[in-house]
Order: C-alpha cells, then sequence, then structure tokens
C-alpha cells in the first residue's frame, strides 16, 4: 500500500491530468489541488536541506480552538486569579498541550507558505481562530511579506471585511477592489491590498475561525480561489477535530486511571473520617478549585451535620460548622434532596447561601459543583455531599462532573459499609442509654493513656461517682424517671469536662468514671467540684408535675507516672466515693 503522502499526490496527479481534457472535467482542478495540499502537508520529515517539512503528518496534530477544556489542563491567564490547588496531574497534561500547541503553530505556518507557493499573488495568508473573548477571532498563524500584520490581532464583529464572517448569515468574503489595508484591522499600517478572499471553518455547524488571504493586485482571486480556501478550511477544521478527540481521549483515560486508582483504594479498610480525607485528596489531585466542602449529617442528631472538610477560601470558617435541615443552604438542599447542583454565579448576583444565612460571604466565587454521596439509592436525602466552587466563570464541564459522580459513587458504597462496621464496634463499646463508653472500652483507653502519661511525665485524675439514693427515684417514679436521670447527669460529665481529651464512661448502673489527661491534684479537685455543683442545681424534668433534683457523690484518686497499676487506682477512686457516701453524700472525697 502507498504511502499517506504518495496516495495523495498520485490522486491529485491524476485529477489535475482529468482537468486537461477541458469541459466538465474542469472542476477536477480545486479538489486536485486539494489533494495536493494533503500530500504536501502529510509528507514525513525527511531532514534534507531545502523546502519545508513536518516532524509528524497533519492528520497527526492537535488543534486547540476545537477543544474544550477538560480538568486540569485550563491556561490561566495572567489577568485571571490563581485557584487554591493545582491538580497534580494537570502538569503532564498542560506539557502535552504545550508541545501540541508548538506542533499546530509549524503546521498551520507551513500550511500557509504552500498557500503562497502555490499563488505568488498572494501578499498575506492567515488563519484566525476564535479569541477567549466572545464573538471574536484571534490571529494563530500568518505568513506574510509584510512586516506591517499585527500578531495575535483580535478582530471583532464589527471589525472590517474579515469580522463579518464571524456572523452567521457570512459564507465567504470575496473583493477584488479595495483601497487599503486599513479596514483589514490585522495591519498596524496601511499596505495597498486590493484583493481579499476569506472563508470560515465550520465545525458542527459553528464558525470556528477562518481561512484569509490578500493581494495587492486588483481582482487577483475568484470563484476557483473560493473553492480551493473552503476545502482548505474543511481539511483543517475536520483534521483538528479527529487529532483533538484522540488528544481528548488520552487525557479522560489518564484522569479515569486515577479515579479508577482511588476508587480501588475505597476497598481497603478504612473509618468513617478516612474517606472523608480520601475524597478530598482525589478532589485536589484531579480538579481545580478555590474551595472545596464536605458536608456530613450526624448520625446520633437527626437532621443535624456539620461540615467535616473545608480547605481555600474561608476554610477556617466552614470547618465544623453546625447546620440542620432547615437551613437554606445550597449545599444542605442538595444533601435534603440527593441531587447534584450546577451554578455559575454572575457578578452582582442576588447573595447564595452554602451552607446557612450566617456563614461568611465571598462574592469572588463564580462557579460552583455540588455532588451528593448516595449511600442509599432508595433514600429521600443523602448523608454526605462534596462541593467545589471556582473564582473562575463557568469553570467545570460535565466531564469533570461526570469525574465527581463517579469518586461519589465509590465514597457512598465505602461509607456505607465502614459506618456499618464503625456502628457495629460502637454498639459493643458503648453503653445504648447514655451513648458514653462502657467499662470494658475505659479500661483499655486508660491503658493507653497510662503510657503516653509514663512517657510524657504527667498525672491521670480518676473520678468514681455515684447517684445518690438512686433507688428511691426508682422506686417512686419508675425506671424510666431514672433513665432520664441517668442520661442527663451523663450529658453534664461530658459538658464539664475537655471532649476531646478527657473521657467519661459508664461504668454500671448509676455510677459513671471519668478520667482526666494530663491534670494536677487541684485541677482534679476543682473539676469534681464544678461537677458536683453542676448536678446540685439542676432541675430533671421526668414528666411529672414537678421536676426533681438529684445530688451526687464522688471519690477521686490522682495517678502519677510511679504508680503503674491501673486497676488499683480504680479501686483507690472507688473507695474514696464509698467514703463520699458514707459522710453523708453529695460531696467529693479526695483517696489518701
Amino acid at each position: 500500500m502507498f504511502p499517506m503522502t504518495e496516495m495523495f499526490m498520485v490522486l491529485a496527479g491524476f485529477l489535475l491530468g482529468l482537468s486537461c481534457l477541458g469541459g466538465f472535467y474542469l472542476f477536477c482542478i480545486p479538489v486536485g489541488i486539494i489533494c495536493l495540499v494533503l500530500g504536501w502537508l502529510n509528507r514525513p520529515k525527511n531532514g534534507g536541506g531545502g523546502g519545508l517539512s513536518l516532524s509528524k503528518p497533519i492528520t497527526e496534530r492537535i488543534e486547540k480552538f476545537v477543544r474544550p477544556q477538560p480538568a486540569g489542563t485550563r491556561f490561566v491567564s495572567d489577568n485571571e486569579p490563581q485557584e487554591y490547588n493545582e491538580p497534580s496531574s494537570a502538569l503532564s497534561r498542560r506539557k502535552v498541550w504545550e508541545e501540541v500547541e508548538n506542533d499546530v503553530e509549524d503546521c498551520l505556518y507551513e500550511a500557509l507558505q504552500l498557500i503562497k507557493k502555490l499563488m505568488p499573488d498572494v501578499y498575506t495568508a492567515a488563519i484566525f481562530f476564535p479569541s477567549k473573548l466572545p464573538s471574536h477571532f484571534e490571529l494563530k498563524s500568518f505568513c506574510s511579506e509584510s512586516s506591517g500584520v499585527v500578531p495575535k490581532a483580535t478582530l471583532g464583529t464589527n471589525h472590517g471585511l474579515v469580522g463579518q464572517l464571524i456572523k452567521k448569515d457570512a459564507v465567504r468574503i470575496l473583493e477584488g477592489d479595495l483601497q487599503g489595508g486599513r479596514t483589514l484591522y490585522y495591519y498596524n499600517d496601511d499596505p495597498p491590498v486590493r484583493s481579499i478572499v476569506a472563508v470560515p471553518i465550520i465545525q458542527n455547524q459553528k464558525t470556528r475561525g477562518c481561512v484569509v488571504i490578500d493581494s495587492l493586485k486588483p481582482n487577483a482571486f475568484n470563484g476557483e480561489t473560493v473553492s480551493l480556501l473552503k476545502g482548505l478550511a474543511k481539511l483543517v477544521g475536520t483534521t483538528a477535530f479527529m487529532s483533538y478527540m484522540k488528544a481528548l481521549n488520552f487525557i479522560k483515560k489518564d484522569q479515569f486511571d486515577i479515579l479508577y486508582r482511588y476508587q480501588q483504594n475505597f476497598f481497603r479498610n478504612m473509618t468513617v473520617k478516612d474517606i472523608y480525607t480520601h475524597i478530598a485528596s482525589y478532589v485536589k489531585t484531579s480538579i481545580p478549585y478555590d474551595r472545596l466542602m464536605i458536608l456530613a449529617l450526624d448520625r446520633r442528631d437527626e437532621g443535624v451535620g456539620h461540615v467535616v472538610v473545608a480547605e481555600g477560601l474561608d476554610a477556617d470558617f466552614f470547618i465544623n460548622q453546625e447546620f440542620c435541615l432547615n437551613d437554606q443552604g445550597i449545599l444542605v438542599l442538595s444533601l435534603l434532596k440527593n441531587i447534584p447542583i450546577e451554578r455559575n454565579i454572575p457578578v452582582g448576583s442576588e447573595t447564595l447561601v452554602r451552607v446557612k444565612k450566617q456563614e461568611k460571604q465571598n462574592d469572588e466565587l463564580r462557579s460552583m459543583m455540588v455532588v451528593p454521596v448516595v449511600t442509599d439509592p432508595d433514600a429521600n436525602k443523602s448523608e454526605l455531599v462534596i462541593a467545589i466552587e471556582s473564582r473562575q466563570p463557568a469553570r467545570y464541564t460535565e466531564h469533570e462532573m461526570e469525574l465527581l459522580k463517579h469518586i461519589a459513587s465509590a465514597a457512598g458504597f465505602a461509607f456505607l459499609r465502614t459506618r456499618a462496621f464503625e456502628e457495629k464496634q460502637e454498639l459493643a463499646s458503648r453503653d445504648s442509654l447514655t451513648g458514653l463508653i462502657n467499662h470494658r472500652t475505659f479500661h483499655e483507653k486508660l491503658r493507653i493513656e497510662k503510657l503516653r502519661s509514663d512517657r510524657q511525665s504527667t498525672s491521670i485524675g480518676l473520678m468514681m461517682t455515684d447517684i445518690d439514693k438512686f433507688k428511691n427515684i426508682n422506686d417512686t417514679y419508675g425506671h424510666p424517671a431514672g433513665d432520664v436521670v441517668i442520661k442527663a447527669i451523663s450529658r453534664i460529665l461530658q459538658k464539664e469536662v475537655r471532649g476531646e481529651i478527657d473521657v467519661v464512661a459508664r461504668y454500671g448502673g448509676e455510677e459513671f468514671v471519668v478520667m482526666l489527661v494530663d491534670t494536677s491534684e487541684q485541677g482534679l479537685r476543682e473539676t469534681a467540684e464544678r461537677i458536683r455543683k453542676a448536678v446540685e442545681t439542676r432541675e430533671f424534668d421526668i414528666e411529672r408535675a414537678e421536676p426533681i433534683r438529684v445530688t451526687i457523690s464522688i471519690g477521686t484518686y490522682i495517678l502519677k507516672p510511679d504508680f503503674r497499676d491501673t486497676r488499683k487506682a480504680l479501686e483507690f477512686a472507688d473507695q474514696a466515693l464509698y467514703k463520699a457516701k458514707q459522710s453523708g453524700r453529695n460531696r467529693v472525697i479526695e483517696y489518701t
């Protein structure tokens, strides 16, 4: 089989030969010229001196002007703000596009040189692609005998003859009696241009640019010239689109490879918090943003949730923010309705509430994608939601939305499995009435904390507490009333200690134990007295005519680094509690 170049050249020779017969065969001339151009542009690089050469055939080139910006490959101009994260995969993709741009520019320049060789009367040959400005063309490449051509000249619909091609109804420009180049707008001087031909580059029924040639001679071009340029424009558009699809498929494959690796990690043993971190890591790796948030509903407090991940703009404000399903934030709406949401936020639009009305506002953000993490397909609401925002308008594409949905789907399955496992473990380690850890779990936490405190030479404060005359409450008001009192006292204990540091457990019946980490004898004494007074002054509503009051007794022991027996230490605190009850109750006794 002939190589591609030879096939085009042979076909061009055959068609041009037929045209010598005249008559109907004259229509072979423009087709033959197009085949000649294709053969020229597809020839391999031969490394010889003279002539034009390409490092790759045109059919392997990639044209930027027909491609959207896939995730992580968007080029930021000098006047656009830099986004919070730079996806780690974006650097390699950017390098791919930069190499493509260089190849494209070489390709276009050589094609324009070929036009000038085929048409000696051409003064300037140029190709325009769409500009970043809406309804504008930008000069992408040119070959000219003039030094007055403006590189990257930008033309709008009102900029001379070429600007008319941006309008949908313009199919060509053919003029043979111009009075100079000033009205062409891509010159900074006024060359005596007399003739011009311009045709649009059409792809998917949209104008994607144009091919322009001009001449200093009047009436230098005719209908055959227009046909030739139309063929060249079609060639550029079709080849560019096919090449772009090949490149975009490569990039998407790379993105889905990353997605697959993250999805595989979800099948490993993880905690619920690990899943939050893993989602954030994937988004940071793959999708640019200025703000990332993940919201999660609380399992123990129905209808209430927190912002469990916040990165980027105003992250310090949003992290750990509490919300409820009655709040009017758009992220809460996505979670409540279990639907993805995409928003482009125009300048000057009404304030968009993300989580709740009292939140900090940032008017710079212009794009938003919100995707719920589905943990139960039959549920009306979700339990997690992922939201990313950017200061760039219309920042996110359908492709990026699909990437986010894929990771949300994998995360939902992992979250459901992990949460079920943790709940099973929690049932074994927590008291069902109060939600506090149980006797066995407390001993394990005390053992671990004792090892740490020994390394750091710090003391642990232990408190054993018991509800005074609790049997009378059960006998008088019933066991439901006793349960109300137990739950209320457990909340008081949790409130009066350091929630993320100290440990409270239900030791059995009406008895509780508290571990104060890294404390002193005075600190232990003051905390115990504060708890005793908080219970003493509290009225307990047991759904009777009048609320009741109860008291507690507390025994304490300070566990110092030189004492290693944790079980003996708890016995000492329990002996002190016994003395407190024997001494009249409602008091704190330290073990001596």
